[in-house]
């Protein structure tokens, strides 16, 4: 009887082990704050939810989750804004810098043209939005136009050259957008 009860001991204590096992010595291990979400998204059977340092992924078909931050996936830190483009199946990660991501069948390309212009304004990107075959990534500096297909800036518009861009939105053919005082047609 006292040697079943060791041996029960034994098998309950390696088991517990194993599910509270640490990371091994030679693995890292991420952990992002998850505080305040920028944003939720969807794209097939994926969901992302944005915080101010990573993508938090869930695959409803597969019940898998997993966290996406600089250390291993995406090109920055400090995201900003989250946008979906339905023609091209992309997610668009903004970050505080200007740093553009998309993310296209599970791999990122990142777009660094803003983070990277000399200019004057705030690169912060505020809101992202999509209308037919173009991503409009608004930022305090103006709109940027972004064509995912080509992973490439098409233009940029600056609207005022003293206000913040806070969002923006295609009606028909012409393109508004909204400061912090006033409504712009562009």
């Amino acid at each position: 009887m006292k040697n079943i009860l060791i041996v029960q001991l034994i098998i309950h204590i390696w088991f517990l082990n194993t599910i509270n096992a640490q990371s091994n010595m030679d693995s890292w291990r991420i952990f992002s704050p998850n505080e305040k979400v920028i944003g939720i998204e969807h794209q097939g059977s994926m969901i992302y939810t944005a915080f101010e340092l990573g993508i938090l992924t869930y695959d409803v078909d597969y019940k898998e989750q997993s966290l996406w931050t600089n250390a291993n996936h995406l090109s920055d830190f400090r995201i900003s804004a989250l946008g979906k483009h339905e023609p091209t199946n992309t997610i668009i990660i903004g970050y505080d810098n200007g740093n553009i991501d998309l993310i296209q069948n599970e791999q990122v390309y990142n777009i660094p043209g803003i983070k990277l212009a000399s200019i004057q304004g705030i690169k912060s990107i505020t809101k992202i939005t999509s209308h037919e075959q173009y991503v409009y990534v608004n930022t305090g500096f103006g709109i940027v136009i972004v064509d995912p297909k080509r992973k490439e800036i098409k233009d940029t518009y600056y609207p005022s050259s003293t206000e913040e861009i806070m969002s923006s939105q295609i009606i028909g053919d012409t393109l508004y957008a909204l400061t912090t005082t006033r409504l712009l047609k562009c």
